[in-house]
């Protein structure tokens, strides 16, 4: 006995079977997806941390750069603190000189001028380490009687101060209706040295 099996062939499959097809179909789309959303997802995260390391690097040199900058300025601020004390030890040197001389000074004596040094004595070649540490001086300018009292006031200056006659010349000086003889004189006092 013969059995047509070609219409069995030809007919549908069942609705489970078609379903179960679809769903197997469906899965393997979504776990191509999934897989390409993975890819996508450690890709991005990649490039995220990469972009992190690089902002890491640069905020932290930019905070080194800071820091030099601080540092350069922090050493130049200390520069000039000690350069204003040395100053302000000067100008204490200079007003202790003024309050010893000035009650000494000779009677018919004009002060012109007067002015602070620092460092007399010191040659080009001596270091500036050394020259902020010398005694500072007054450098005394004016006019003095034709006698010899301004070498009589040198000679009883105070022992703390040194007292060095640079110029004296015979000019004359505005007196009244006419003009007196009178000596220019230019004296460096100085404070002596560990006083």
């Amino acid at each position: 006995m013969l059995i047509n099996l070609v219409p069995h062939r030809t007919q549908p499959l069942p609705p489970a079977r078609r379903r179960w097809q679809r769903e197997c179909i469906a899965a393997g789309l979504l776990g191509v997806l999934i897989g390409l959303l993975g890819f996508w997802w450690q890709q991005d995260t990649a490039h995220r941390q990469q972009a992190q390391v690089l902002a890491e690097r640069t905020a932290h040199a930019a905070l080194m750069k800071q820091h030099a900058a601080l540092k350069q300025e922090v050493s130049e601020l200390s520069a000039r603190v000690q350069q204003t004390q040395h100053l302000q030890g000067l100008s204490t040197q200079a007003l202790t000189a003024l309050q010893l001389w000035v009650p000494a000074l000779p009677p018919g004596v004009v002060v012109q001028s007067l002015r602070q040094e620092s460092g007399v004595g010191s040659s080009p070649a001596t270091p500036a380490t050394l020259v902020t540490h010398m005694p500072s001086a007054l450098l005394l300018q004016g006019v003095a009687p034709q006698d010899d009292s301004m070498a009589q006031w040198l000679q009883h200056l105070p022992a703390s101060i040194h007292g060095e006659l640079l110029e004296l010349r015979s000019t004359t000086w505005p007196h009244g209706a006419g003009r007196l003889p009178v000596q220019h004189f230019t004296v460096r006092l100085q404070t002596a040295a560990g006083s």
